[in-house]
This record gives structure tokens, sequence and C-alpha cells, in this order.
């Protein structure tokens, strides 16, 4: 069979030690092999993958690609089966995330042209292969997460994404046996909460460190910090990201002396550059809403803009509202941080204490957007449908506020929930027609699946 490696001891060892999140030591178990598998390898350079997300180092990029560069070395020398070209899509594929994640798009580009060569000559050669869906569905999805303006380049190479025939192909590797079926079910759950905005069930008997992590980011991710809270606490204190996460949830949970702590924990010990802006600014924003210490604010502020942002979407995100922050209403601010961890309790008292007639028409626009999110989170559909509708109908020209044509999608979702599918359509539509404003290449993609599924609905 094909997966016999699998149930091997040193591969055993070297898959628990990999899901403990020892890196060092899954390197040296790998390394210290007689002979070594395709599997090894792939395990190898996502090992590197996720130590450079977790414990980022100063010059561990280059260790990383000159890494993976020897694997996919290795490889081409190896007799081709299905295995060897499955490890060589997976590992470009994962090379070009990083190197995006490091700002080199183009090496970005040319690894995941070569994942999809290497994925294709798999399909060909070895049809049969069920894992050859498992990157190729990985594949149409990041192609089709590539923002418009670049995507001209992907077209003439002949790399056109469907996200939809990307997710349905992942999906078909959930059906195979024991990890391979749980690593594509981790994906699948990924993409639902992240890109989707999906809510997803988490398997509580899994207590491996990794499984937490992802646990965690995805509790984050679905409002939930108090439940975030407790999975990063079980981290182990050799993970360097382990005090910003608590930080996160914490946060999120209007915890903020907790926060504090954990996030100069974190600025303290961090060696790497990403979340350092973001850190600083929750830093600025718990002092702010905990005391309303404006001195202590404005110097984690000027910190702040001080730190080189970073391409981690935490850091863009603290970039942007650090730019508009003398403008921003502070208890409107906390409102939105509140929601978004989930603390309904705190966000319904800090509703009632808002006094909308001494907002400006922005922030009373804001105001709705806030209140209709709390309810639908509350899960009072009608309320929030009530709210999302005040919004678009007295947006305007407010065509460069993101929760406008926000607002159009939940519209969209909510129509489509109960049924009204002409409704739903046309909500969906409508985000699509909204240029230039924050997190449309996002906002853009969840509309568009939106429709796809109506155009499935309909068949």
């Amino acid at each position: 069979m094909l997966f016999t490696f699998l149930t091997a001891k040193a591969q055993n060892d070297i898959y628990h030690s990999f899901l403990n999140l020892q890196f060092e030591s899954t390197r040296k178990l790998i390394d210290s092999k007689e002979t070594i598998h395709p599997y090894d390898l792939y395990i190898a350079n996502i090992n590197d993958c996720l130590e450079l997300i977790i414990n980022e180092k100063n010059n561990a990029y280059d260790d990383f690609i000159r890494r993976s560069d020897s694997r996919i070395k290795f490889l081409r020398n190896r007799e081709s089966n299905p295995q060897v070209g499955f490890a060589l899509g997976e590992i470009y594929l994962q090379k070009s995330f990083i190197e995006a994640k490091y700002g080199h798009e183009w090496q970005a580009f040319w690894s995941l042209r070569s994942a999809l060569k290497e994925v294709e000559q798999n399909i060909n050669d070895y049809p049969e292969f069920l894992l050859n869906n498992r990157t190729l569905g990985l594949l149409h999805i990041c192609l089709d997460l590539v923002p418009e303006n670049k995507k001209w380049l992907m077209r003439l190479m002949g790399m056109e994404g469907d996200f939809l025939l990307g997710y349905d192909k992942l999906q078909i590797t959930t059906q195979l046996n024991g990890t391979w079926a749980k690593e594509s079910s981790l994906l699948i759950q990924l993409i639902d909460v992240y890109l989707l905005e999906k809510r997803v069930s988490l398997d509580s008997e899994e207590t491996n460190p990794l499984f937490i992590y992802i646990q965690g980011l995805l509790q984050l991710k679905q409002h939930e910090a108090l439940n975030a809270k407790s999975s990063f606490e079980k981290l182990h204190e050799g993970i360097q990201l382990k005090p910003y996460l608590l930080g996160e949830a914490h946060f999120g949970n209007g915890q903020y002396k907790k926060a504090i702590a954990y996030y100069k924990t974190f600025l303290s010990q961090t060696s790497g550059y990403s979340y350092l802006k973001d850190a600083h600014f929750k830093v600025g924003l718990s002092y702010w809403f905990m005391e309303g210490d404006d001195i202590q604010a404005d110097y984690y502020f000027k910190k702040a803009i001080e730190q080189t942002k970073s391409k981690s979407e935490a850091d863009r995100n603290a970039a942007r509202l650090l730019d508009e922050i003398n403008k921003k209403d502070k208890t409107l601010l906390q409102l939105r941080f509140v929601i978004d961890g989930g603390h309904l309790k705190l966000a319904k008292s800090i509703i009632s204490q808002i006094d909308p007639d001494q907002l400006t028409d922005d922030e009373k626009l804001e105001f709705n957007y806030r209140k209709a999110r709390y309810y639908d989170f509350s899960k009072e559909n009608e309320h929030a449908i009530s709210h999302y509708k005040r919004v678009v109908q007295t947006s305007e020209s407010k065509t460069t506020l993101y929760f406008v044509p926000y607002s159009y999608l939940q519209l969209g979702h909510l129509s489509r929930i109960n049924g009204d599918f002409t409704s739903s359509r046309s909500y969906y539509e409508d985000v699509l027609t909204f240029k230039n404003y924050p997190y449309k290449q996002s906002i853009d993609l969840k509309a568009g699946i939106g429709l796809a599924s109506l155009d499935q609905t309909n068949d």
C-alpha cells in the first residue's frame, strides 16, 4: 500500500515530534535516518514553515530557502513515483507561501508555478493517486486569492484558480485514511473559518500542541476569545508566539491588564519582526480602554508607528487604524474589538452607554454596523438584518468604508439562510460594485463564493 511507511516506528517518532512543535528535534530525527522517504522531506519542510511562523528569527528565512532547495534537488534525483511528485509539489507550495510572507513576491510566483507544474505532471503520470487532489485543491484556492491587479500575470502563464473547484478537490482527500484525512480536514476548517466565515466544530479529543495552536487560532477567528485563552495556555513555553496569542485572547475578552502583561512579555522576548506593530498598538489601546490613560496610550501608539510594517494581517490592520487613530471614537473602537472577541455581555453594556446624538454621521453609520454585528453574533437575525439595512440605506456616498459593502455581504448571507435567494443574489452583486476600500479582496471573494453557491442551489 502507498502509505504503509506511516506505520514505521521512525516515521511515527518524527510525526509525533512534529505534532508537538518540537522543531529542532524533528529535524534531528529526520537527519539521523539512513533511508529518507519523500514523506520525510514533506514533514521536514512543513516543520520549517511552522517554525518560521511560530518562532520567527532573524535570518531564518535564508535557512528555510536553502533547506527547501536542497530537498527539491534530492527529490529530483530520485526515481519517479507518486510520492516523490506529491512531495515536490507540496514543498514548492510551502516555499511560495513563505516567500510571499517575507515580501518576495516574484520568487513566490515562480514557486507557485513550479508547484502547479509538478502536480499536473503527477496527475498525468499517476492519475489514481488521490493525494494529487490535495495539492491541486490548495493551488486552485491560492491562485483565486491572488489580488486582481496581479492576476493578469497568472493568466498569461495559464495559472487560473477556481476557489470552489479547489475546495471540492481538497474535500476528496478528507476521505483518505489516518494522517492525510486529519491534515485535509484541518485545512478545510482553516479555509472555512478564515475565508468563508463559517463556524466549525473542533475535535476536543486532540491534545497535541499543533492542534491546540490551530484550535486557538480558529477560536479567536470565531469570536471565542475566552475559549482561545484556554487553548493557548496549554501550549509549551518553547513557542515564542505564545505570549502574543495570550495577549490577543485577553484583549478580545476585555481583560486589558493581563493583555498588556502578555504583549509586553512577547515584545521583550521575540527575535522576529512580525506582530511588533500590532502588539505595541494593542498595549496602547488597552491603556486607553482600561483607564483612559492617554499618556501611556500615546506612547505605545508612537512606538507602534515606529515599527516596520510586516506582511502579517495583524500588522497591516494596526497600521491602517494607526493612520486614523486621532479621528476614532474610543468607545466605538472598543466596541469593535469586544464584539470581535465575542464578549457580548460587555458589548451590550458599551452599546447602552453610547448616545447616538453625540456621534458624527460617519460614527452613527459605524454604530449601526456594530449593533448589527452584535445582533448577528447573538443569533438575533431579524435585528441584525434591520441594522445592516440601516447601514446600506444611509451610506449614500460612503464608498470607502469597508462596513458598507460588508453589510451588503451579510445581508446576502442572511437572505440566503431565510430562503430569499433573489434578494441574496442582489446583495452579493451589490458588494462587487464597491471600489477601493480596505479588505476589498476578502469581501469580494466571499461575495463571489456566495453567488457561486446560489448558482449551485439553482442547479
